[in-house]
């Protein structure tokens, strides 16, 4: 049997250093089967919106262990794993995704050589990445909910192609 894709998500708050350095491990290009995706859920990188969402959580720490992780693999000199940075667009967190999408292109340009892509998904159907990718996707949420949290999606995504952030 051959596995030729392994996805881990986390929220990034047990990046701690034994945490990074097994993902690492495992995420070398020579071991197989080895993660190719690590997907860090932080939803927000404003303090008060982020507690709000992410309950328990301590957004300092998350981009603490994010610059670690990056500066390990860099260090390394590892192609893997490609880290997804997801935002979540929902009500608690509207209005915050190009202020997200800069946070992290901030971290990513000073700690790394790898691309950064951006990707969105409406239906979030599955893709594969082939970098570092920021990526935004709807609440998916109850049935009643739905036509809400799109609607919450499409004026992000409105505001990031205003802004010239990503293409129509």
């Amino acid at each position: 049997m051959f596995i030729d894709n392994i996805v881990i998500h986390t929220n990034g708050l047990l990046l701690n250093n034994e945490n990074r350095r097994a993902i690492l491990d495992i995420s070398d290009q020579k071991v197989l089967p080895h993660p190719n995706d690590l997907f860090i859920s932080l939803d927000s990188v404003d303090e008060k919106s982020y507690r709000n969402i992410r309950k328990g959580g301590d957004l300092s720490t998350v981009i603490e262990n994010i610059k670690k992780l990056i500066e390990e693999r860099q260090k390394r000199d590892q192609f893997g794993p490609n880290i997804i940075f997801q935002m979540i667009i929902q009500e608690k967190n509207q209005g915050q995704s190009e202020k997200f999408f800069k946070r992290i292109k901030d971290i990513h340009s000073k700690l790394s050589d790898k691309r950064l892509d951006i990707r969105f998904t409406k239906d979030n159907e599955p893709w594969r990445v082939e970098s570092d990718t920021v990526y935004f996707r709807n609440l998916e949420g109850k049935p009643w909910e739905k036509e809400i949290n799109m609607g919450f999606f499409e004026r992000e995504l409105k505001s990031l192609q205003k802004r010239g952030i990503i293409k129509s």
